[in-house]
């Protein structure tokens, strides 16, 4: 006779379904590491660049006003102090100094001297009886060298009228270089005073400015100098 074996139940196989193990990595009881949300961790850049968050993305949103100071504040401001161009300074009646307006290649500063008004109103007078003399110093305060010409010659009267005009000789000065200076003895041309009325243009006796307009590279330079225009009979 053979012994009789009890046979197990089926029953007693337990399956533990999901959230029932202690591996934390795949349930979703606890804190997952692999959960994808906003992260605090997020890398904060310089100013005004965006934040990564933990998943790679990148987190287009500024938090606590990094947009706006994201804007560039770098630029600086320059103020503009001038280009160097000034206006005509004509020099005292009493042979003061004159400057350039500042031409496109240079400018210079003059003074005119030594002015000397001097006619022969004997008996017999010409129609331009009038000699002229000066002194022309012209200075380059720039860092180019600077020429000039003669644009007019002008005598004005006591109230400032222009009572006429001569021509000069040289008419023509330079270049003076960077920091250097000139200086020219210039005299009237013969024949050039305008009007030609012998001594009733520079009246004998009587003082008058000489107005030397210049022309430097393009810019204005004005000298002038006061004299009594002195006679002989």
């Amino acid at each position: 006779m053979r012994p009789t074996i009890p046979r197990l139940g089926l029953g007693l196989l337990i399956v533990l379904g999901p959230g029932c193990g202690d591996d934390s990595t795949n349930g979703t009881g606890g804190a997952s590491s692999t959960t994808v949300a906003s992260s605090s961790t997020s890398s904060t850049g310089p100013s005004g660049s965006g934040n990564a968050s933990s998943s790679g993305a990148p987190n287009t949103s500024s938090s606590g006003g990094g947009a706006t100071q994201g804007a560039d504040t770098t630029a600086g401001t320059t103020a503009a102090t001038g280009s160097g161009t000034t206006e005509p300074t004509t020099g005292s009646s009493s042979g003061g100094m004159g400057s350039s307006s500042g031409g496109p290649m240079g400018s210079l500063e003059g003074i005119m001297s030594s002015l000397m008004i001097f006619q022969n109103c004997q008996p017999i007078v010409g129609p331009d009886p009038a000699n002229v003399t000066f002194t022309l110093e012209l200075l380059n305060p720039g860092a180019v060298a600077a020429s000039a010409t003669v644009v007019d010659a002008v005598f004005l009267d006591a109230g400032g009228g222009q009572v006429g005009t001569i021509d000069v000789m040289p008419n023509a000065f330079g270049p003076v270089g960077p920091g250097d200076n000139t200086m020219q003895a210039v005299t009237k041309v013969p024949g050039s005073l305008m009007p030609a009325n012998g001594c009733g243009v520079l009246l004998c006796n009587n003082s008058y400015t000489l107005e030397l307009t210049l022309d430097v590279d393009g810019g204005e330079l004005v000298v002038q100098d006061t004299a009594t225009a002195d006679c002989v009979f």
